[in-house]
């Protein structure tokens, strides 16, 4: 069932119980007047009866008078009822038939209300006839100034009853259907507009939704259109307009990343391809020609096979790192440490190197930083300086200077590695980290490392940076937490 139709249902279902509501408040409500007016009206009707008639004389009741009031009152109204009670509202006289059903007493609370209220306030009295509270009149009784007992006299009785349940159940009938009839009618048809009105522009969102989808999630134009004519109707707009300029730039994301994704595939197996072909040329050639080749050669053929095999699975391997790195398979396990002992023990790593192309590695800012923590992934941050030692390694000539630098603030540790190598064009800078083109367009496959010391620092709310001129040297540098002090 839509949501139109749920609303019309919900609407129909609440007049007709309000309809219900007012008919039996209405009754109610008639009942109480009815008391309240014939209170009112014969409130002293007890009064002036004790006033002239004797009731009860020496402590006994006046047979003949009470019977000849009780015949007189049910003459000119046969709805009351008259009895007459003991002080302790006891019932010792009634001209009721002998086989009437009746109570022994009747509660003297009322009674005694009634006689202390205000003229017009309504008050209701036991029926001994019924479980009813009916509107009465009541009068003491009283002989040399002590109290004989009450007359009492209900002014609408069993007959009244009777009746009232005949009639006055078919009018309120009649009435309350009437009632709910035309609120019934009125209400459904000002409730259906007004659902209609509200629902016209969501029955548009939602057609407007599905050429959205049948579109392909490209064409957003019907949405855009919609009548905004109530607050939620704009919010849901809003948050749809919200929700498609999300998926297009999600779909545009998505394309972007599969462009990505063949060009590094190609890259990559270009990249694969070179070491795979040449350790194969040379392994054929020493299967080929084993018995025409001297030692020297054949072990040199081995030593460049073994070099390009090194070279093959170190790039398999940043594949495969970067992968996990990616994929979340990887994350930072947070400790303290002194960043400058790590940064000491990774230098003593590449002595061997430097020593070799005659590199000048030196350290700056590591006494400063010899008591100063950091809150990283040790074995992590650690791939990270042995990734931008090694490129600056590869890229200064023999003879050049790589250095290492520390500086310490008051929220965080810069670590920057610069060389005077070649530099790097500045048509590659902008996508020097990223892993989709730097493969192919940094040599040695240097950018896949860089691709996983960005996604390292990422890892660690931290961001790697780069400045470079050519045929100057570049500078990589990035900054670590402190440890609270």
């Amino acid at each position: 069932m839509s949501l139109k139709w749920r609303l019309a249902w919900a609407l129909i279902l609440l007049l007709f119980g309000l309809g219900i509501a007012i008919a039996w408040t209405g009754r109610y409500a008639s009942q109480l007047y009815f008391h309240e007016v014939n209170q009112t009206l014969n409130a002293s009707l007890s009064m002036y009866v004790v006033e002239r008639l004797a009731l009860i004389e020496d402590a006994k009741v006046n047979d003949d008078a009470f019977r000849a009031l009780a015949d007189q009152a049910m003459t000119v109204n046969p709805s009351v009822e008259v009895y007459l009670l003991d002080p302790d509202g006891h019932i010792v006289a009634h001209a009721m038939p002998e086989e009437t059903s009746l109570t022994t007493q009747v509660a003297l609370g009322p009674i005694l209300s009634f006689l202390d209220a205000e003229p017009g306030q309504l008050v209701l009295g036991d029926d001994p006839r019924s479980e009813r509270r009916k509107a009465f009149s009541a009068s003491p009784i009283k002989s040399d100034g002590q109290l004989q007992g009450y007359l009492y006299v209900i002014l609408g009785g069993h007959l009244f009853d009777a009746v009232q349940d005949a009639y006055f159940g078919t009018f309120i009938s009649r009435m309350a259907a009437s009632i709910l009839l035309v609120v019934l009618v009125v209400g459904a048809f000002a409730g259906i507009y007004a659902i209609r009105k509200t629902t016209v522009p969501l029955d548009a969102l939602q057609l407007a939704l599905r050429k959205y989808t049948n579109s392909g999630f490209l064409d957003d134009q019907d949405i855009r259109v919609i009548p905004e004519n109530t607050l939620e109707v704009r919010q849901l707009k809003e948050q749809a307009m919200q929700l498609t300029s999300r998926l297009a730039a999600q779909f545009e994301q998505a394309h972007t990343n599969d462009r990505l994704r063949r060009e590094l595939l190609a890259n990559v197996s270009h990249d694969l391809r070179t070491p795979l072909a040449s350790m194969q040329g040379y392994l054929e050639t020493l299967l080929i020609k084993e018995a025409d080749l001297s030692e020297v050669e054949r072990r040199r053929y081995l030593e460049i096979a073994f070099r390009h095999a090194n070279r093959l699975n170190h790039m398999v391997g940043q594949l495969f790192e970067l992968a996990k790195l990616d994929s979340g398979a990887i994350q930072p396990e947070l400790e303290p440490f002194l960043i400058a002992e790590l940064l000491h023990d990774v230098g003593l790593e590449f002595e061997l190197a430097a020593q070799q192309k005659q590199i000048t590695l030196s350290f700056q800012g590591l006494e400063e930083g010899t008591s100063v923590g950091v809150i990283a992934d040790i074995s992590l941050i650690q791939r990270v300086l042995e990734n931008l030692i090694s490129n600056a390694f590869r890229y200064t000539p023999e003879g050049g200077q790589v250095d290492i630098g520390l500086v310490a603030s008051d929220s965080q540790i810069d670590v920057a590695v610069k060389d005077n190598g070649c530099g790097i064009a500045p048509d590659l800078l902008p996508n020097v980290f990223d892993r989709h083109t730097s493969a192919a367009d940094v040599t040695d496959n240097a950018g896949l490392g860089l691709a996983i010391v960005k996604r390292i620092l990422e890892l660690h709310d931290s961001r790697i940076e780069v400045t470079s001129n050519p045929a100057e040297g570049s500078c990589f540098s990035f900054g670590l937490n402190r440890v609270a002090a």
